[in-house]
């Protein structure tokens, strides 16, 4: 029997842990004699604001138990006290499960502030997966990512000397985009070429295309918007007039 339950992952049994450490808290929400759970001690204002009718005890002795048991896997990377409460903000944010409730850490809100805003500091390029490698899907004119002589289909191997082999396309947005005037390096693999090469492109302003319009032979005049950014609405009435 002790062979077996030697089995489990360390996974598992901070999971059991932690169903542990709700049932305690339940027990001393209803009154029980319990001894004060405090916040870690690298925490800055942990008590600051806190609802005074709110146990967070089953929180602090959940985040002690994951500090002490969990056993990272190989990929699993390490995760800083900051990261851990942003995760816990995104769990409060989950908790109302509204589709629209969310909360984004500082790199997620300021990429989120740029898109809306319509101009960033970048290459200029639309980028995916493809057989699970970061590609270049294409792209956009007269932007430096087409001057530095991308291709729709080149794999991005490298960003800076990091590989993209368990990058995001969020994440590697966020590598690509920067200060406007500084570099990016890629390391790109294309097809018909035998070896990888360095591409240095240097960040400028990137607009994000907002809205198109066209006249129909018809003399129907159709108006596209793409993307709902801060421009959208000024850009819409411009093209009504």
């Amino acid at each position: 029997m002790q062979d077996y339950l030697q089995q489990y992952s360390s996974h598992v049994v901070v999971a059991i842990l932690l169903i542990a450490v709700a049932f305690v808290g339940g027990y001393q929400l209803h009154g029980a004699q319990t001894q004060a759970q405090e916040p870690p001690a690298d925490l800055i204002n942990a008590k600051s604001g806190t609802p005074s009718q709110v146990d967070f005890s089953p929180f602090w002795k959940s985040w002690r138990h994951l500090d002490d048991k969990f056993v990272p896997a190989s990929s699993t990377q390490s995760v800083t006290t900051q990261e851990k409460v942003w995760g816990a903000i995104q769990g409060l944010a989950g908790a109302y499960d509204d589709p629209y409730t969310t909360f984004l850490p500082p790199r997620e809100s300021e990429v989120f502030q740029e898109n809306i805003s319509g101009t960033f500091g970048g290459v200029g390029m639309e980028i995916g997966m493809r057989d699970g490698t970061l590609t270049v899907i294409s792209p956009l004119e007269e932007t430096p990512a087409q001057q530095a002589g991308l291709q729709p289909g080149d794999k991005i191997i490298e960003i800076n000397g990091e590989v993209t082999q368990d990058t995001t396309v969020e994440q590697a947005v966020q590598k690509i985009r920067g200060k406007i005037g500084t570099d990016v390096v890629l390391k790109i693999a294309r097809e018909g070429r035998s070896e990888t090469f360095d591409v240095t492109i240097t960040r400028s302003e990137i607009s994000i295309p907002t809205i198109d319009t066209r006249l129909r032979d018809d003399g129907v005049f159709v108006i596209s918007l793409y993307n709902f950014s801060a421009q959208a609405a000024d850009k819409f009435r411009s093209a009504l007039r």
